[in-house]
């Protein structure tokens, strides 16, 4: 094979790769129009970026100081994501693609420890409960200073991260220095571990739900978050925290909307290609408690539908700031190599046709102050409450 045909198949195999949704639809849905049969082949693709291909063996038989060829890729890539004019557009090497993918699917494979980068190094923030490093009683403020053995305090966040995960049921030797100056050396097994994305308390038979994230598992936690409230705590109501949610997998957001609403709509989305797919909710859902939503301008996408459908459905009294507003959906696309980008492919209207890009929604009562939001979430859930108690069924 000539070189022209190797540099031909090197840019194609790494630009035509199928496009795999990560915000799956997963309640009743409905598609209108588009043009279903509408692809590009890959032999037309070949051809339309035949100018790339010859720059691209040019360049690695004739540039001076050539980069290497995944570089001159990478360029390529970015260089047409660029040229979309999309905010949201974002090429991910390997290592990041991985790290990213961890963060949708809401789970890794390591030894449960939120670690944050501070002027002394790598540091753990927090223990993730039943975990191997809860187990070994591993304390928040403890730095990392080796990784079996090699010195790690120099190197990035990030990295002393990659080298702690790894395979499940494999071992890995870390050192840490104590705030105290001890220097502890543990040996752990890697396991997998859920994120979680639901915490809950309770404030006077009032459940406090804060959901971190919307991440594959999130509507399995909030399901285990409500029957441990409701049969344990005995709660009346529950206050729903998405403030500082930035969002993530649209169809948990969906999925949690549906634990709350009756049968209606949630959300349309609006394909690039013209159809519209109608996420709607099933009939009855699975608590009719008293809702009350907390949210501020850090409360996006996924958040913003779940606070949008509840509002719009007259289901819950929105408290807070106006949300950040991002009315789209982004797809993932995979490389063989490992690397992956993401890009906008849809847009979004909550019911009624309101669509929130660039607007946010608009609470129902605006309350600034941090600690004012949450006091008045819970006093406007206790009134919904003695409502309930007044006028039983």
């Amino acid at each position: 094979m000539s070189f022209r045909a190797l540099a031909a198949a090197a840019v194609v195999a790494a630009v035509l790769v199928a496009a795999v949704g990560v915000l799956g639809y997963q309640l009743g849905q409905e598609s209108t129009g588009g043009d279903l049969g509408a692809s590009v082949s890959t032999e037309n693709a070949e051809t339309d970026l035949s100018p790339l291909i010859e720059l691209y063996a040019d360049l690695r038989q004739k540039a001076v100081d050539v980069p290497s060829q995944d570089e001159l890729v990478r360029g390529a890539i970015e260089g047409m994501l660029e040229t979309l004019d999309d905010d949201y557009a974002r090429y991910f090497p390997p290592d990041a693609m991985e790290a990213f993918q961890s963060g949708i699917s809401g789970e890794f494979v390591g030894i449960g420890v939120y670690l944050e980068e501070t002027p002394e190094g790598a540091t753990v923030l927090s223990v993730i409960p039943d975990t191997p490093a809860q187990r070994a009683d591993l304390e928040s403020g403890w730095r990392i200073v080796s990784v079996n053995g090699e010195n790690v305090r120099d190197e990035p966040l990030d990295a002393i991260s990659r080298r702690v995960q790894g395979q499940e049921g494999t071992e890995v030797t870390v050192g840490f220095e104590t705030p105290d100056g001890e220097t502890p050396e543990l040996t752990l097994t890697r396991q997998s571990i859920d994120i979680p994305t639901v915490e809950t308390e309770v404030r006077d038979q009032v459940g406090v739900v804060r959901m971190i994230q919307f991440t594959t598992s999130t509507a399995t936690q909030f399901d285990s978050a409500v029957q441990r409230l409701t049969d344990q705590e005995d709660v009346k109501g529950l206050v729903l925290d998405l403030r500082n949610n930035g969002g993530g997998v649209l169809d948990q957001a969906v999925n949690v909307s549906d634990r709350l609403l009756s049968e209606g709509v949630v959300v349309r989305v609006l394909e690039a290609d013209g159809r519209k797919r109608v996420l709607r909710s099933s009939d009855g859902g699975t608590t009719d408690l008293p809702v009350v939503v907390v949210v501020n301008g850090g409360s996006a996408s996924a958040s913003e539908i779940l606070a949008g459908a509840l509002q719009q459905r007259d289901r819950a009294t929105i408290v807070g700031t106006s949300t950040f507003g991002k009315g789209t959906v982004q797809t993932i696309t995979h490389f063989a190599n490992g690397s992956g980008a993401k890009f906008t492919t849809a847009r979004y209207e909550l019911p009624g046709g309101k669509s929130i890009e660039g607007q946010g929604i608009q609470p129902d009562r605006v309350v600034e102050d941090s600690q004012g939001q949450m006091d008045t979430a819970l006093k406007l859930l206790r009134s919904k409450v003695a409502e309930a108690v007044k006028s039983p069924g």
